[in-house]
């Protein structure tokens, strides 16, 4: 994807929003590898937090031993432990402290010594606020959230207020290309003022939200 926004909702990597970002977005069953435990989605972890992920496997070469790696997004790849059994099953486990907030693409490299390898993937939804490559985040909570974007006329700054943020969070719009909106489950009521020329996309998730763009392209 090229469009910044979509690039940064593009949870897939197909290039495109649809639903099937939305149902990762939204997990409705839950996910093959949980970003964190015991729930997944928006709100999953908060800023300065720790994620967890966790999962089992089965190899028919029952004697192999693995190595499970964890891609945490962020720059950060780290070792997870793995616990295994004589019959060729095992689980794994790793944890992960996400110092900004954003949505992070999380993936689990399992490899054995017979050179067999299977990766799996899924989404970190850290609450906050935090700019990454340009695009601002702006990530709630799985309860209903007030979230509000406004231009500060004393300072040319964007500022972010919401209910799950300590204070006013600003920003530099000449640094930014655009921002992405994931308010989570909840009744959620998210105000972009019409001062605010940044192209916005805002994703409600569950419950009935009230959802308002701003002065520039946006897409609720």
């Amino acid at each position: 994807a090229t469009d910044p926004l979509i690039a940064a909702a593009d949870l897939n990597g197909d290039g495109v929003v649809d639903q099937i970002d939305l149902s990762m977005l939204f997990p409705l069953n839950g996910t093959v590898v949980p970003p964190s435990a015991p729930v997944t989605g928006v709100g999953s972890v908060a800023e300065g937090g720790t994620a967890y992920i966790e999962g089992t496997f089965m190899d028919l070469g029952t004697a192999d031993s693995h190595e499970a790696l964890i891609d945490w997004g962020d720059g950060t790849t780290t070792v997870a432990s793995v616990s295994e059994t004589v019959d060729g099953e095992g689980s794994f486990f790793g944890r992960h402290t996400y110092a900004r907030a954003g949505v992070y693409k999380v993936s689990v490299t399992l490899a054995d010594f017979d050179e067999g390898a299977d990766t799996l993937e899924t989404v970190a939804y850290v609450t906050g606020a935090a700019v990454h490559d340009g695009v601002l985040h702006i990530v709630g909570t799985q309860s209903g959230d007030a979230i509000t974007v406004a231009s500060n006329g004393a300072t040319g700054q964007v500022d972010v207020t919401a209910n799950f943020l300590a204070g006013t969070r600003s920003f530099d719009p000449d640094l930014l290309s655009g921002a992405v909106i994931f308010a989570g489950e909840g009744e959620d009521n998210v105000a972009i003022a019409a001062d605010v020329t940044l192209p916005s996309l805002i994703l409600g998730g569950g419950g009935s939200d009230q959802l308002h763009g701003g002065g520039a392209d946006d897409v609720e």
